[in-house]
């Protein structure tokens, strides 16, 4: 169970419950700490759930997140980017400042992260198997 689970990950580290666990693992900060609580019992990482494969902690978490963070039929991804971009020239100290900023929502056929992260991945290996780019 994932209860067990966790159990064997904090006496591994020394620590007699969760909490004090969780917060070690969130550098002594108790509001992340909660949190991360508050994460687990939302994702079903209760003492009685469960763990789907006992030999990878971080498959059966994949899995767990698979089936909680599932789309509904009427849900749809959203990639949201704004960045400042701040450039200081080397021809007397000129500064400039670029403002970038991305919004895009999925559709029923590809969601918006496979849309900015895949895209991209498949350019940057063609780009660098067909010899266009140097690695």
């Amino acid at each position: 169970t994932w209860g067990e689970t966790l159990q064997v990950l904090q006496d591994q580290q020394g620590y007699a419950d969760l909490k004090s666990f969780l917060i070690s693992c969130s550098d002594g900060d108790k509001t992340v700490a909660s949190k991360v609580a508050a994460c687990l019992k939302f994702l079903d990482m209760t003492a009685d759930t469960t763990v789907s494969d006992p030999l990878s902690v971080a498959q059966s978490f994949c899995d767990q997140l698979e089936a909680k963070l599932r789309f509904e039929d009427n849900e749809r991804d959203m990639v949201l980017m704004h960045h400042n971009i701040e450039a200081t020239f080397d021809d007397g100290g000129r500064k400039e400042t670029h403002l970038s900023s991305l919004q895009l929502y999925g559709d029923d056929k590809m969601t918006a992260m496979c849309k900015t992260v895949g895209y991209t991945a498949a350019v940057g290996a063609d780009l660098l198997l067909s010899g266009k780019l140097e690695h």
